[in-house]
């Protein structure tokens, strides 16, 4: 018979517990000092030491500061960025975007766009003067030198408010914004602007022309027909009635004055 040998289980090692060490008192004051040193410096380094307007042609800049709400030796991370920007849009009517930015270790850098004045209306013996979007931006006594638009009456206009004019003719104002892009963007300025409800859209272009433009529809193709007729078929000093072509057609006329 064979002999069962009898092996020995192998011996386990024992690991020792790592000690912590204890922390004591000096340990937790240095711990504490090394705290308020990392806070106090942040604190007094990361304080605001320049604030800087930029794009502020009609909006004042010191207006602007105040409106911020931004001060010299304030802690950057405080710094209330949405509130800022929400104050300035709402009280410069020729802010259209504003951003607050903050740089890094001591600035704050507050960018503006600023709207373009395109056209104004007269209210009694007073000229508005809007934007694209028929934003109100200022109001002035003095005919400012841009294209009129006739035959709209503002209710209760206020600065930094968007144009509402009287009842039957809301469905005016957006054609007539549309077609001041439109002229903005190709450098056509036009003298008067209106929107006849028989007529449709015309205006008046070079003091020499009364351009119809009629029903607000096609309007960049219209103004390709435009350009077209002054700039090559018609004489330099020619003058009278321009009808653009209805329908996206290719024909209008012309009748001389």
């Amino acid at each position: 018979m064979r002999q069962k040998q009898y092996r020995q289980p192998p011996r386990r090692r024992h690991r020792r517990p790592r000690r912590r060490r204890a922390r004591g008192p000096a340990g937790i004051f240095l711990s504490a000092i090394i705290m308020l040193v990392v806070f106090f410096g942040a604190s007094l380094f990361f304080r605001v030491r320049s604030i800087e307007v930029n794009g502020a042609v009609k909006c004042d800049p010191l207006e602007i500061l105040s409106l911020s709400g931004v001060s010299d030796g304030d802690f950057l991370f405080y710094i209330n960025r949405r509130a800022a920007r929400r104050a300035i849009l709402s009280d410069q009517a020729y802010a259209e975007t504003v951003s607050v930015r903050v740089r890094f270790p001591q600035t704050v850098s507050i960018e503006l766009t600023e709207c373009t004045a395109l056209a104004q209306l007269r209210s009694g013996s007073e000229y508005w003067v809007i934007d694209r979007r028929g934003k109100l931006l200022e109001v002035t006594r003095d005919r400012p030198a841009l294209p009129e638009i006739t035959g709209l009456n503002l209710l209760v206009p206020l600065t930094g408010t968007g144009m509402e004019v009287g009842a039957g003719n809301e469905y005016k104002v957006a054609p007539l914004l549309e077609l001041l892009d439109l002229l903005d963007g190709r450098g056509i300025t036009a003298d008067t602007i209106e929107y006849d409800t028989v007529r449709g859209i015309s205006f008046t272009y070079l003091g020499r022309f009364n351009v119809v433009v009629g029903l607000p529809e096609y309007l960049g193709h219209k103004l390709d027909r435009l350009e077209h007729y002054v700039n090559e078929e018609l004489e330099p000093n020619a003058a009278g009635t321009i009808y653009l072509p209805e329908e996206g057609g290719r024909v209008g006329r012309f009748v001389p004055r």
